[in-house]
């Protein structure tokens, strides 16, 4: 009902939350949030700032449109390359179309600017999960999760993947991440 709601303001922010799972969406359920997500662009499209336009190819991003997605990332990231926004969804782009190695290449480069940006080192440890590379994802998402010390998610993931290369390590993440979150599933995982 919101898709179709008067107020394009409301079809517009209805757009915005479901086009984050467009990827998701079967082909039956996709033709309701097109016009939506039109008029979700043109709105974005008439915004000239930084972040607007950071959305912008995010929007076209989640809908599959990573043409446009990466040129809007690739001006930005000349505009803004201080911003790991940019690089860590530019990367993700990359990563959506199975290009892994330039998704890790972009990382590798965000890493070099922003060595203490843990959510660099967690994209980067997803995407080597993706090549099949367990022993640096582990080795990355560990650094993830002692750069962000509360996020019991990243120490979660630091356990699954140290399974294979240190046991000892994976179980004091998986204590660390029931001891941040008391989440019986993190208990479990001991």
């Amino acid at each position: 009902p919101l898709l179709k709601d008067e107020s394009s303001s409301v079809r517009i922010a209805a757009a915005l939350n479901l086009v984050r799972d467009y990827s998701v969406l079967t082909e039956a359920q996709r033709p309701a949030i097109e016009k939506p997500v039109d008029e979700l662009i043109a709105s974005l499209k008439s915004g000239t700032d930084n972040n607007t336009r950071l959305l912008l190819a995010d929007v076209y991003r989640w809908h599959e449109n990573w043409k446009q997605a990466d040129d809007i990332y690739q001006a930005l990231l000349s505009k803004m390359p201080e911003n790991p926004d940019v690089w860590l969804n530019l990367a993700d782009n990359y990563r959506a179309q199975q290009r892994e190695q330039e998704a890790i290449d972009t990382l590798d480069k965000a890493i070099e600017r922003f060595p203490d940006n843990a959510a660099l080192h967690y994209s980067k440890s997803l995407t080597l999960v993706r090549l099949n590379d367990k022993e640096q994802a582990a080795n990355e998402i560990e650094k993830a999760a002692n750069m962000a010390k509360n996020n019991s998610y990243f120490w979660y993931l630091n356990g699954v993947l140290q399974e294979k290369v240190s046991v000892d390590k994976a179980v004091k993440s998986f204590e660390q991440a029931y001891l941040i979150s008391g989440a019986p599933d993190h208990l479990y995982a001991v």
